[in-house]
């Protein structure tokens, strides 16, 4: 924790450092409107540093209200940081092209402020209406995604088998039981054979989301409901804690373990593991697919539960069938997606990792830091299994 701060200390320290020199090259003259563009974004900078840490310490409606105006700042900064520095790669062009030609002709080239302030000003503006559209984007309703993975493997008896996804929820912080009892209602419109939630269901203290947890007891499924632990499961609690809440709520959590779903007289394997990074907590939890697939037979349809996608180089090896993951929030919101893209093997949607093996990433339905998708969505997978020749 120690190094996240130091961490979040230094980019709010340079962001704030970069802006203060944009904004008095840009907009701002006199040493009156200099100390004010210098009070204004030292509070703006105490805020993103110490609010994550000492907002923590309010109760959970409070933290929830409190840090959205922190962390719709933060957004609106991770949208605007991005267009200012594009604007001043060819700035920096022109400048070292003027020197250039005030060398070779002895006539410096002509500063055009005017025009900068003008690029800037419609940069600013441009992300603030990003800023809003995305804002828009993360409160609204989780929208339904409807998938459909056919396999060979799969048995007839579980054509047309519908399992509604849920992840990365994120309970806490400004997601909380209004917005889980719809997220349930939802869920159970679709009348799904299972229901299982992938990951980082929770985000903040046991003692505070546990009692606005309890909307998850009214899930309905004909197979059951069955979870697996995310990274947040491990930062906000002994996942001792999340087992024990989730099995008074009716929901298995599957901690490297398989359950044997049968229909018709046929049988798949759900399979489920630890967050892929579970032994960097030094818990004793650990991600071990070996020990969630003891006993199974490649020739069943298999179904793994992972958090995060890496996983699946390790279950295409395994001959399983279908994984389902969550944790890249789809990139959650423009440009960040970008990088996010680059650290995981899929950032959304289905995919045919191999002959046997396929990955679907669900976008998640809650969502993590600013309340921002641009460039994603907040989602409720609903996947149908299909039997194919």
């Amino acid at each position: 924790m120690s190094k996240f701060l130091i961490f979040i200390s230094a980019v709010a320290l340079v962001t704030h450092i970069y802006l203060y020199w944009r904004i008095s090259k840009t907009w701002v003259s006199g040493t009156k409107g200099r100390v004010f563009t210098v009070l204004l974004l030292l509070i703006s900078a105490a805020a993103i540093v110490s609010g994550h840490f000492v907002l923590r310490k309010l109760p959970s409606s409070t933290y929830g209200t409190v840090t959205m105006g922190i962390y719709i700042w933060i957004g609106f900064l991770a949208i605007l940081l991005p267009l200012f520095v594009a604007l001043e790669i060819p700035r920096l062009l022109y400048c070292i092209l003027g020197k250039i030609i005030s060398v070779s002709t002895g006539q410096p080239l002509k500063d055009h402020p005017s025009l900068s302030k003008f690029c800037f000003t419609l940069a600013f503006l441009a992300a603030l209406g990003l800023s809003g559209y995305a804002l828009y984007g993360g409160l609204k309703t989780p929208e339904i995604a409807q998938v459909t993975v056919s396999s060979s493997y799969l048995p007839k008896a579980f054509d047309g088998y519908r399992i509604v996804q849920l992840s990365d929820i994120h309970l806490g912080g400004y997601h909380q039981g209004d917005f889980l009892d719809a997220l349930v209602e939802s869920t159970n419109a679709q009348k799904p054979d299972l229901v299982v939630i992938t990951g980082d269901l929770f985000d903040a203290a046991p003692e505070e989301v546990i009692p606005f947890a309890q909307g998850l007891k009214n899930l309905k499924a004909k197979q059951g409901v069955y979870f697996v632990n995310g990274n947040h499961e491990f930062i906000r609690g002994d996942p001792g804690v999340w087992t024990s809440t989730l099995k008074d709520l009716g929901i298995k959590n599957l901690e490297n373990e398989r359950v044997t779903l049968k229909k018709g007289g046929s049988s798949i394997d759900l399979m489920g593991v630890d967050d892929y990074h579970a032994d960097r907590y030094k818990n004793g939890h650990s991600c071990d697919l070996e020990k969630a697939q003891k006993g199974r037979s490649t020739k069943n349809f298999s179904i793994l539960l992972s958090h995060q996608p890496q996983i699946i180089d390790q279950a295409a090896q395994a001959n399983i069938d279908l994984v389902l993951s969550g944790h890249t929030h789809g990139g959650q919101f423009w440009p960040w997606g970008h990088i996010v893209s680059r650290v995981m093997p899929y950032l959304k949607g289905l995919h045919q990792h191999s002959f046997r093996t396929q990955i679907y990433v669900s976008e998640g339905a809650g969502g993590w830091g600013p309340p921002f998708r641009l460039g994603s969505r907040s989602e409720i997978g609903v996947i149908t299994l299909k039997a194919s020749k």
